[in-house]
Formats: C-alpha cells, structure tokens, sequence
C-alpha cells in the first residue's frame, strides 16, 4: 500500500476541509443532498487520524454523520454511514466558545477511490457554518 515502506511514513501530510450550511437527516446514504465531500484518497490511499467539527456560531443538538464512500456521488459512488459525531446545541458569547468536537481513528485507512463525506442533522435557524477537518496523510 505504502510508497514509503522503510519507515512507512506518509509523503504528503495533507488537511481537508469542507463546510456545510444545510442539513441531511438520511442516514442510509441514499439521499445525497447537502452531503459535503471531505477527503479524497490520494493515489496510494490515505490514513485519516482525526474527524471533527467546529461550528461558527450558534449550534442545534445534532450529529456529524461521516460516511465512506467507493467513488464519487453522481458518478457512482454510494454512501455507506460510518460514524457519528454527537452536535451539542451551544450559544457562544464573550466568555464561552462556540461547539467544536472531533473523532480519532488509529486504523482509518482508505484505498484509492474511496472518499468520506460529511452532513449535519440540524442547523439553527440563520447562517451558521459547520467546519469538518480530516488529519490525514497520503502515502
């Protein structure tokens, strides 16, 4: 799998990002609306060491549904949900900061042509931006 095989260590650390500003309550991965693209493998596969969210403003109690995916929505791809981030409804001030949580993995690992995508199960009402990063490396 590794290009770098005497220590394996990743050629490319690399950092995603994508936001979301609406919301997807199917957990099944059928319906694809307001489904973000996270994280592309990158041509020897990728190892994803964290996932999480910060959110810029006021939060609604939700998840971060994070899902595997075998090639890109629309060409395709289909969504299978691979874990969850509980969303805890917090509104921040001068004194308290707004939400943001993550997920560590010590064994996610994706072949070429596999993705994570992101979606949110509640949004509160005006613009609020949900950030979700992967701390990754491509091999």
């Amino acid at each position: 799998m590794s290009a770098n095989t005497s220590p394996v260590f990743a050629i490319t650390p690399n950092m995603a990002y994508a936001e979301i500003t609406a919301t997807t309550t199917d957990r099944t991965g059928v319906t694809t609306t307001n489904v973000q693209l996270l994280v592309s493998a990158g041509s020897n596969g990728t190892k994803v060491s964290q996932i999480g969210c910060k959110v810029e403003g006021v939060s609604a109690a939700g998840c971060l549904l994070i899902f595997i995916s075998n090639g890109l929505i629309g060409s395709g791809g289909s969504l299978k949900l691979f874990d969850e981030l509980i969303i805890s409804a917090v509104t921040p001030s001068t004194t308290a900061a707004s939400f943001r949580s993550f997920n560590a993995y010590s064994d996610l690992e994706l072949k070429t042509g596999q993705y994570i995508y992101v979606g949110i199960t509640a949004i509160s009402s005006g613009p609020v931006n949900v950030l979700a990063w992967a701390q990754q490396g491509d091999f």
